[in-house]
Parts: structure tokens; sequence; C-alpha cells
């Protein structure tokens, strides 16, 4: 016989056992409802999105990296990342990457990143720390968007800023020669008119 004490309390132990069943099911569905909606948002970005190891090493497949530059994971795994970037611009990105992996604080920098048709287009990279709960770091997120035409369009208005000083300078020159052939102009047609002397 068990006594109704005991059978309550396992009853009671199940229940509860079930409930943290239930709590755990739900607490992983929401988990992965948010992870599937962070990869739709990866892939609805125009961004490359990346994310690297603490010291700034690239560990995992990268597919919108991939997509971008044509590379593949075994080419830009590591640091060969790197190697897409601009000769002339990789010193510089890199020293940048460096002092924030460094200083554990979200870094920016604009570069020119080689895409999967080989032609160089200007990008702007960000990255920022991933902590733990105990604030030691755990990883590098960031993105690079593509700001190629937001570059060309800086320089059509530089070189028609140019060209509007110039046409203004050129009127002002104009102006400052006009002035003293209008008055030789008038000079002559006064002579011209007022005199029949040929000598005049």
């Amino acid at each position: 016989p068990i006594r109704p004490e005991t059978l309550i309390s396992t009853v009671e132990t199940v229940l509860r056992a079930r409930v943290r069943q239930f709590q755990v099911r739900d607490a992983l569905q929401q988990l992965q409802a948010s992870e599937a909606r962070y990869r739709s948002l990866t892939l609805a970005t125009a961004s490359i999105v990346w994310s690297a190891d603490l010291h700034g090493d690239v560990i995992e497949p990268l597919p919108s990296w991939e997509t971008y530059t044509g590379q593949n994971f075994e080419q830009y795994r590591g640091r060969g990342w790197a190697s897409s970037i601009h000769p002339a611009d990789r010193r510089t990105a890199l020293a940048t990457a460096y002092t924030g992996i460094t200083t554990m604080r979200p870094f920016q920098h604009e570069y020119r990143l080689r895409r999967r048709d080989g032609q160089y287009r200007w990008v702007l990279a960000r990255g920022v720390p991933v902590f733990h709960e105990d604030s030691t770091l755990k990883e590098w997120v960031g993105t690079c968007t593509d700001i190629q035409e937001r570059k060309d369009s800086e320089t059509a208005l530089r070189k028609s800023e140019r060209l509007a000083l110039a046409g203004q300078m050129a009127a002002g020159i104009a102006h400052e020669i006009n002035n003293p052939l209008e008055a030789v102009t008038n000079l002559i047609y006064l002579i011209s008119a007022r005199t029949t002397d040929p000598e005049t």
C-alpha cells in the first residue's frame, strides 16, 4: 500500500518536471525562431555580415562574404580575408581592426574591397565586440557595406563645385576685362560720331 502523502508528493514532482520540460521546449522554440529571424535579416541585408573569433580570425564560413568576393572558405579563413582588400588600403584597414581588437572597442574604416568580378569597390567596414556574461571577449561581429555609389556621388559633387568655382572666376575676370574695354569702345564711338576731321 502507498501512503497518500507519498503519492501526492510523487505526482507533484512529476508535474513540476513536466512543467520544466514545457518551459525548456518553449525556450528552445523561441531560440530557434530568434536564430531564424537573425539568419533572415542577415540574408536580407545588402551588407556583408561577418563574424570572427576574439583575435579577429574568421573561423566559420561566411556566405555573404563568399557571394560578394567570390572567395571560398579556405581563401578567407583566418586572416585570408585581407587579401581581398586593395593593396593601397590593406595596411591601414588592418591597423584599424587591430586597434579595435586590442582595445576591445567598436571600430569602423572605409577601404576598397575586390568584388567577385575583380573590380575594387569602396566599403564601410564596422566591427563590434561581443562579450560573455563575465565581460570577457567572446567574438567579433560586423558588416561591410558597399558605399561605392556614395563615393561616386561625392566625387561628382566635388567636380561640379570646382566647375562652378571656375565659372565664377571666369565671369569675374570677364567683368574686369569688359569694364575698361567698354570705356574704350564708348570713347571711340563718341569720337567717330562728333568729329568729321580725318586726323582726329
